[in-house]
Order: structure tokens, then C-alpha cells, then sequence
């Protein structure tokens, strides 16, 4: 869930149905929380108040709570992860795709690669960094170093930009509600309507310039 889901702020929230449980959860910039002084159960409680998630929750109760704090600096804050008999993994590595909501995965395939290079190192007697530099070669060529790379602009540029998540999910919001809804009138009258909604012909100029920006940022 993008946009109203986070009051506007960079982030997402979700909806998980279990066999037994529903979970739900919220996730924004940091940053943005202190900007806006929100508390994360303030916006864990606006998002299961809202009427599309509510219906799935009433008379449930409370399993469990938690919260807490995702590096997601990903690609550009990544710090040295290979030194004399030393590796770094997982979060410690700044190894979170921010825009897939991803970390567990690279994680995984992090403590892989280093087991695979302490092996390596083990057999040959050596674990100067030199030897271990293995491993930070073999996770740049997976999928984590790749998609990293690929995405290292785009948390960054959304929060620069907040127009994405502040007026333009909103506005795409509206327009498939419109689009959905049925009420007598044509496609023809929606799709001019929608139009008419996003405003003079200037404003359509930068929003057809930022969807360009984000796609840039984003491939």
C-alpha cells in the first residue's frame, strides 16, 4: 500500500494473510517520521483503521508487536566489507533493497558467499584480505550487488521529490476509482475528467517530467 498508507511520507504498508493471523505493518523513512512527528504506532494505527484493512481485523486481537530499524542505505552506504580475517553480512553490510522491501534474501545470499570464501580461505591457509576479497566479488555479480546498483538513486530521489507520494499516488488513487467505479458514465467521461484533474497543461508538462525521472531512476 503506497501513498495514504504512510500519510504521504516515502514507504509502504502491507497486508499479510496467514493461516491463522493476519499481519500488518507500516514501513517510511525515518526521517520522514521526525519531519512530519509522527510515532510508528500512530501510523501503524491509522493504517489498520482504514476501511479497506479494518474488515480483516475486527474482533481479532493483538498476537504480537514489533518495531524496529531497517538500513536502507543500500548500495551507496555501503561500508568496506572485507578486511585482514574479516567479513561483513546482512544489515552490518547495508545489504536492504529499500524500493522491494527486500533484505532477508540478500542476507542469506551474503552469509552464503562468506561461508563459501571462509571455506576457500580455510583450504588455502590464508584469510589476509586479499584472499577474502572473494567474497565481496562474488556478492557484487550476484542479484544483491546487481539490483543494489541498479536502485542506488531511487530511495534517495523519492525523498527528494515528495511529490510522488505526497500528490501523485493519490492522484492515481483517485483515477482508479474512477476508472472501477461503475455509475452510468462512460470511460470517455472518466478518462476527461481524470484529465481535467491533473490539472493546466503545465502541470501535466512536470508530471509527465517526473514520471520520466522515476523511470530513470528505477531502470
Amino acid at each position: 500500500m503506497n501513498g495514504d498508507a504512510t500519510k504521504g511520507i516515502l514507504g509502504t504498508a502491507f497486508l499479510y494473510t496467514n493461516k491463522d493471523t493476519v499481519s500488518i505493518g507500516v514501513g517510511t523513512l525515518l526521517s520522514g517520521l521526525i519531519k512530519h512527528k509522527i510515532r510508528p504506532y500512530e501510523l501503524l494505527e491509522y493504517v489498520k483503521n482504514h476501511s479497506m484493512v479494518r474488515p480483516y481485523i475486527q474482533g481479532g486481537e493483538p498476537v504480537e508487536y514489533l518495531a524496529h530499524l531497517i538500513p536502507e542505505g543500500g548500495y551507496r552506504s555501503m561500508p568496506k566489507i572485507v578486511g585482514n580475517g574479516v567479513l561483513v553480512v546482512g544489515d552490518a553490510a547495508q545489504l536492504v533493497n529499500a524500493i522491494h522491501r527486500e533484505g532477508s534474501n540478500l542476507a542469506m545470499t551474503s552469509g552464503r558467499l562468506a561461508a563459501e570464501t571462509i571455506l576457500l580461505a580455510r583450504e588455502v591457509g590464508d584469510f589476509s584480505e586479499n584472499t577474502l576479497d572473494h567474497y565481496r566479488v562474488k556478492l557484487m555479480e550476484s542479484f544483491v550487488g546487481q539490483d543494489l546498483k541498479k536502485y542506488k538513486d531511487a530511495t534517495h530521489h523519492f525523498d527528494k521529490f515528495p511529490q510522488y507520494f505526497e500528490t501523485y499516488i493519490p492522484m492515481m488513487n483517485r483515477a482508479f476509482s474512477q476508472m472501477l467505479t461503475v455509475d452510468g458514465s462512460s470511460k470517455w467521461e472518466k478518462q476527461k475528467k481524470i484529465l481535467r484533474d491533473m490539472g493546466s497543461f503545465g502541470e501535466k508538462v512536470k508530471i509527465a517530467w517526473d514520471l520520466f525521472r522515476a523511470w530513470k531512476v528505477m531502470t
